[in-house]
């Protein structure tokens, strides 16, 4: 069997999964979108507000409803967001004075991080794009359409968030990398994980997928052209002028990661330093950081690089593009085809998501050998780590999974590890753009390091051969209704603990059921829709 390389103790470089399932594939233009209009200020009006008997029983009410609660998080209108700022958006409504569950509750999840953010506003940039065609986006009575605002709202607070200063540093020193921010735009001072250096990759690509709709498919006299060049992305002949303040947020991002893509930092958990040792060197040859962290910002500098050529910035696109070649290179190192955990740990991580797939290495790709082989062994694992999995069948119940098998946080303090609903929203969006895939291609060849996990689906399939759409054994058949029951599995079963009105938490409590940790995780929500729209062959991602 083949895994991902640890290179960290209890923390392998191939978390993808769950960090960001929806921040970056590719989506089109949003233009109507936002909220209620009302003054309510607490999570419990939001709940009352959706209240419909069984809407957890149809899965697309439930995509509508995690739209809902997903805007909810926006400031300073939503309804889990008050008091914020304009364009803030929080992780989840759990702060002093307003903790439903003081027990199992986290203590505060009140602020914004650029990673969630970013997460988040690439699903409202795709849902946008639905509104624009008069597709229903949201619960009926609750959204109130409303032109470019959300987005526009967004934008700027992050444009005012690169030029803070935190503890990180300042515009020009490493501000960039700083982790989260309060909800009223100032810094967060206190101790954290620092740096963090998927933010920028992850918030560079929701702004890249809104800038590059307007600029394909809009006149050039709309005025949404208008605010990508005053202050998404600068042209060539205006850059080096003014001010940090006059500075654009796309290139501010992508030049960012172009500086520090070899140095070390945290992990999405917020836990792991993947680092060098203070009294150490860094060789050229040498790299730092995690291998989720890597393929965001050699996602975000491809993005970058197609759109800079799109409107003939040279500069800009041969610096993005040689960056994106270097840590396509680097990323083999996490690659360790024995299996082996060598001497970092003896277990494995989360499981990988499409987050950092889209325009992936073909090495990379969810659907090529290494990512399921990986897939194959961690779903494994999972099911004997939680109670709540016993006696499932991973490939036609799917069970439910976590950050890694050893996790001993609990979405409050530190005991043992629960199942989280982005980590079993991410097995099934890689099992569905896997499906989708394999449908577009009409072939599927199994490998060595991938039988395995083929073999799941009909196992008579053998290494090396070649099954063909519409061949009389049947076999490419067989393996993508095999393929698409287990990805409705994933995702239903994690569904299954969703509360009635649509609410989902950080995590779910691995012998009870009962959700813990923050409180209306707003990625939970984002992770819930990337993974339905793949399901449902809307992801867009390979059309």
């Amino acid at each position: 069997m083949s895994f991902l390389q640890q290179t960290q103790q209890q923390q392998s470089l191939a978390v993808a999964a769950a960090a960001a399932v929806a921040a970056l594939l590719t989506s089109r233009l949003l233009r109507n979108l936002l909220y209620t209009a009302s003054s309510a200020t607490s999570s419990s009006k939001i709940s009352r507000a959706l209240t419909q008997s069984g809407l957890n029983e149809d899965p697309s009410l439930f995509a509508l409803q995690a739209f809902t609660r997903l805007c909810a998080a926006f400031g300073p209108s939503g309804l889990n967001a008050p008091g914020t700022a304009r364009g803030a958006m929080i992780a989840s409504p759990s702060r002093p004075g307003d903790r439903w569950n003081k027990k199992d509750e986290n203590d505060n999840y009140f602020f914004q991080w650029p990673r969630d953010s970013g997460i988040s506003v690439r699903i409202v940039v795709r849902r946008w794009a639905r509104a624009l065609e008069g597709r229903q986006v949201g619960m009926p009575g609750v959204l109130t359409p409303s032109p470019n605002h959300l987005f526009f709202s967004f934008a700027r607070m992050n444009h005012h968030l690169q030029t803070v200063e935190s503890p990180s540093g300042t515009f020009e020193t490493g501000g960039l990398g700083e982790p989260k921010f309060l909800v009223d735009g100032e810094p967060f001072t206190g101790s954290w994980g620092r740096p963090q250096n998927d933010g920028p990759a992850l918030r560079s690509l929701a702004l890249l997928s809104y800038a590059s709709q307007v600029i394909s498919q809009l006149p050039p006299d709309h005025p949404s052209r208008d605010f990508v060049f005053e202050v998404l992305y600068s042209l060539p002949s205006l850059r080096g002028q003014g001010s940090p303040e006059s500075h654009r947020v796309i290139n501010t991002d992508l030049d960012y990661i172009c500086r520090v893509w070899r140095e070390g930092g945290f992990d999405p958990w917020e836990e792991v330093n993947a680092g060098y040792p203070a009294e150490s060197s860094k060789p050229e040859s040498s790299i730092g950081g995690h291998f989720y962290v890597l393929m965001c910002q050699r996602q975000a500098l491809l993005l970058g690089t197609r759109f800079a050529r799109s409107i003939h910035d040279a500069t800009s696109s041969k610096l993005w593009a040689d960056t994106a070649r270097k840590i396509e290179e680097a990323l083999e190192a996490f690659w360790n085809p024995t299996g082996s955990l060598g001497l970092e740990g003896d277990g494995t991580d989360g499981p990988l998501s499409e987050d950092a797939w889209n325009d992936p290495p073909r090495t990379w790709a969810p659907w090529n050998e290494r990512c399921l082989a990986t897939l194959d062994r961690l779903v494994e694992v999972f099911s004997i780590v939680y109670e709540l999995n016993a006696g499932l069948d991973t490939t036609t119940d799917g069970v439910l999974c976590g950050r890694y098998p050893e996790d001993i946080y609990n979405g409050k303090e530190q005991s043992v590890g629960h199942p989280w609903f982005i980590c079993t929203h991410a097995v099934a969006e890689i099992l569905a753009l896997c499906t989708m895939h394999f449908t577009r291609f009409r072939t599927i060849t199994p490998t060595t390091h991938s039988l395995p996990f083929f073999q799941r689906f009909d196992p008579s399939v053998r290494a090396d051969c070649t099954y063909m759409k519409g061949a009389a054994d049947g076999k490419f058949e067989a393996i993508l209704k095999g393929l698409r029951t287990m990805a409705r599995a994933y995702l239903d079963h994690a569904r299954s603990y969703a509360g009635p009105e649509g609410r989902m938490d950080e995590q779910i409590e691995r012998t009870s059921g009962v959700m813990r940790g923050a409180r209306e995780l707003t990625w939970s929500y984002a992770s819930l829709l990337s993974a339905w729209d793949a399901i449902t062959e809307e992801s867009p991602d390979l059309k």
